[in-house]
């Protein structure tokens, strides 16, 4: 079930290299946004690390002007071979080496050069057989050059040749992920589901460490009161920023990093008197008697997009 409402985020500290892309047809261009530092910060690896509270004034909401935070505009010409046309673009994966962007339409990922350079489209077969996905619930690229795609109860791997490596099965729900190559290991975020079918330790779980094996080597954060089973699918909950992994989930206002040994706050998101309290969520326990998901869509309406 997903939630209309969404906030805008107000980012500071801004020292990382961000890609956007416009697409036309079989071309692309690339704008290569170099964005200048606004203070510095401790070093969020750090376990002490003091996390930083963000205040956004929504009630004071202005235009933004390019000019005022981008230091530089770089231009990157993208092209494919002339008998493979892009489909539907819907996530941008961006690592030292490559440029990837998956392809919806096409169940791929091209490849490019930071130089704009051709080097392949990675392409994932549909099916349920060994390396194949009836669907595609999120894809990444990692540092190693392969390609990574999470389906229903399955992670395939494919190298940058298109080759497939292995794949992993596990049998609960998540629905966006990262990988850590130094442990190879994935970190699943369910999405606020409770993934009931674990009754374990790890059930209610905010996110899921596993190995290639598939098997659960941790979890962390339980799911927060009220928020079971609501959230809304976003393109990205692990963006990389200043080198670090970072991850953000629904109805959190709250931003962590997180790595091979666990979760830690690092950015807090302050809306001041627009921020939905806890007592919103609490209010959730007058829809239980309400069968889902009809009591979830009730209570979004008129508990979190009322207020």
């Amino acid at each position: 079930m997903g939630i209309n409402k969404r906030k805008k985020l107000l980012q500071y500290d801004v020292q990382e290299l961000t890609y956007l892309c416009l697409m036309k047809y079989s071309k692309m261009f690339i704008f290569l946004l170099l964005f200048s530092s606004c203070q510095t910060t401790a070093d969020p690896s750090a376990p002490d690390a003091e996390f930083e509270t963000i205040h956004v004034n929504l009630d004071n909401a202005g235009s933004l002007h390019m000019s005022d935070y981008f230091s530089e505009i770089k231009y990157i010409h993208l092209e494919t071979p002339d008998d493979k046309p892009i489909g539907r673009i819907r996530k941008f994966l961006i690592q030292d080496d490559y440029l990837g962007f998956y392809d919806a339409a096409r169940n791929s990922v091209w490849v490019y050069t930071h130089d704009g350079d051709f080097v392949n489209e990675v392409e994932i077969p549909r099916g349920r057989g060994p390396g194949e996905l009836e669907s595609i619930e999120d894809i990444i690229l990692t540092k190693e050059g392969e390609v990574h795609a999470l389906g229903a109860f399955k992670i395939v791997a494919y190298d940058i040749e298109g080759t497939f490596v292995h794949e992993t099965d596990f049998n609960f729900w998540i629905y966006n992920f990262t990988y850590d190559s130094a442990s190879e290991t994935y970190i699943g975020y369910p999405a606020n589901s409770l993934n009931r079918g674990l009754n374990n330790e790890h059930t209610a779980k905010t996110l899921l460490y596993l190995n290639k094996g598939g098997a659960i080597t941790n979890s962390y954060f339980p799911i927060p009161n009220g928020r079971e089973e609501i959230g809304y699918m976003a393109t990205n909950n692990f963006p990389g920023f200043k080198s670090h992994q970072l991850f953000f989930s629904h109805l959190v206002d709250t931003v962590y990093t997180v790595g091979p040994h666990g979760m830690a706050p690092r950015y807090r998101l302050d809306y001041g008197r627009h921020s939905i309290t806890e007592e919103v969520f609490e209010r959730r326990k007058n829809y239980a008697s309400i069968p889902d998901p009809d009591g979830r869509i009730q209570f979004v309406k008129h508990e979190i997009t009322a207020n």
